[in-house]
């Protein structure tokens, strides 16, 4: 069995040379004894963890279609950083990037490690050369030779991260379409129901809230304090959404973007037999972002207390577009990946 992969389709295929593959990691999910998978040219930010192994008589063989045309890594381009003091530059890359393995919080330890437990598996890139690891952030400023390095001259040059926690989110762009002051004709949303937006959740708590009316440290909590608690609404999380033409946002949400001014179109446009968006949304997005959403961000649904996971049990990571673009790691809220998806067709 032949697969192939090409990261420039202009959608997810079924590993047949018509229609391939994006990810060579969708072919390894399939590849048997015997099977081949070929890989156009491209660089294929991903982890290829093939699901079966090939035999002594029956390899599985992964070949680039062109001699070294394909490259796999798993590193991510990171865009945004500003200037934080002198030549010190930051930038916050979302938890929701990671999945269930952060590097960048994972030390380096093992009975082959004989170095203090300091470091971290991750790295930094700048220019293709790895950056220096700090052990904090006041050695990343001093920017000193690192006296055992192999290159001093370019020891100076470190990195040094911190992490913090991540809200649940959704990542949706909520449009006012439908006229929030006309006249309420039969079938119209109620007037209560007119206007677009997550607004409607004002009264519900944040998790922080909601958490600390129950008391988990005692022993024995009054029940009968804590009954109305019971029956009251349960913590909301929103974070990354983008509320457009007058459509408003939950009062707690902190990371958001709002612009009720500049209008929005949104077309379906038949050409040539397909179906195109045509829109401005990218237009009035400009530089928003929002975070990566993943299994652990989501949590657990309340009633049956399980994770949000794939059929198989596996985390939810969802780092592709409706086309199966990669959104790196600060994603466009919405479907889309970039503006570049106005030139597929939709179907």
């Amino acid at each position: 069995m032949m697969y192939y992969v090409n990261q420039t389709a202009p959608r997810e295929g079924d590993g047949t040379k018509e229609c391939p593959f994006r990810r060579i990691s969708d072919a390894a999910a399939l590849a048997q004894p015997g099977d081949e998978v070929l890989v156009y040219p491209g660089i294929y930010r991903e982890n290829v963890s093939p699901c079966n192994g090939g035999t002594e008589d029956k390899r599985i063989v992964y070949r680039s279609v062109e001699p070294l045309g394909a490259v796999i890594t798993g590193a991510e381009e990171v865009t945004g950083w500003t200037r934080w003091q002198g030549n010190v530059w930051t930038v916050r890359v979302n938890n929701g990037v990671f999945g269930s393995y952060n590097p960048y919080t994972t030390e380096a330890y093992g009975d082959w490690y004989f170095a203090p437990t300091v470091r971290h598996t991750g790295a930094v890139y700048l220019n293709d050369r790895m950056l220096y690891e700090a052990e904090s952030l006041e050695e990343c400023i001093a920017g000193e030779v690192y006296a055992p390095s192999w290159e001093p001259e370019y020891s100076v040059y470190k990195w040094y991260s911190v992490q913090d926690g991540d809200d649940r989110f959704y990542n949706n762009i909520f449009i006012q379409g439908f006229p929030k002051d006309g006249e309420i004709r039969r079938g119209d949303p109620k007037e209560n129901e007119r206007v677009v937006g997550t607004w409607c959740f004002d009264g519900y708590p944040t998790y922080d809230e909601w958490i600390s009316w129950f008391d988990l440290d005692v022993a024995r909590p009054d029940m009968g304090k804590l009954e109305k608690y019971h029956e009251s609404h349960l913590p909301v999380w929103a974070a990354g959404n983008a509320y457009l033409a007058g459509a408003q946002p939950w009062k707690h949400e902190t990371q958001k973007l709002v612009n009720g001014d500049a209008p929005i179109t949104v077309e379906l446009v038949e050409q040539d037999g397909t179906y195109r968006l045509r829109t401005n949304l990218f237009d009035v997005l400009g530089d928003f972002r929002c975070g990566m959403i993943h299994s652990d961000i989501l949590g657990k649904a309340f009633e049956p207390d399980e994770r949000y996971e794939n059929p198989d049990g596996s985390p939810i990571t969802f780092d592709r577009d409706y086309f199966g673009n990669t959104r790196g790691v600060a994603p466009l809220p919405g479907p889309f990946a970039s503006a570049d998806s106005l030139k597929e067709a939709l179907w």
